[in-house]
């Protein structure tokens, strides 16, 4: 009975939070997907699943799932492949490595806001670091107003972002010794 007890009082706060964060707005979201709502005039009518028939024939749905795809497969493979180089490197020094997971995951720590606005200024149109340098490579300036460049832009600054992470997590004791396999195996690649 005591061990029920303790179990109770220590879950009972997940079971809310839980409760609270995650059923009622999955649930409320579902009401209201079956609603027409006017916010002007305050009137609401019953849709039912008229309004998810109109989502799903609509081209917006199938081009923000191609866009989160498109997203996905330009981040992941950097945000991984380039946290994992450099937590190897930051390994291999030794000394210091600490100091090294830090530099790197600051810029991740920094305020949105601010990183927002040092990412406006390397993107802006025919001034920026980008236009200056790559853009003159691909003949295409604005990143940020094209319909072309904008995903890769974005995908450019979430994968800065992420790598921060990755490096930060390598400190980890799991990690380090994923990390100390992931060595092995490359150094006997490379040997072959």
């Amino acid at each position: 009975m005591r061990e029920a007890r303790v179990t109770a009082t220590l879950l009972g706060p997940a079971f809310v939070f839980l409760i609270a964060f995650v059923v009622l707005p999955v649930l409320t979201v579902g009401v209201l997907a079956m609603l027409n709502f006017d916010p002007l005039s305050q009137e609401t009518s019953f849709a039912g699943l008229d309004n998810w028939r109109r989502v799903l024939a609509g081209r917006e749905l199938w081009q923000a799932a191609g866009n989160t795809l498109v997203y996905t497969a330009l981040t992941v493979p950097v945000e991984v492949g380039g946290g994992l180089l450099i937590a190897l490197a930051i390994r291999a020094a030794g000394r210091g490595a600490g100091l090294w997971r830090t530099v790197y995951f600051a810029p991740t720590a920094a305020t949105l806001a601010a990183m927002s606005v040092v990412w406006r200024w390397l993107f802006y149109p025919h001034v920026g670091v980008f236009d200056a340098t790559l853009g003159r490579l691909v003949g295409q300036d604005g990143w940020l107003g094209s319909t072309t460049l904008a995903l890769p832009a974005v995908a450019i600054v979430g994968s800065w972002a992420g790598i921060g992470s990755c490096v930060a997590m390598s400190g980890t004791k799991p990690v380090q010794q994923a990390l100390d396999e992931a060595a092995q195996s490359i150094s006997s690649l490379l040997i072959r």
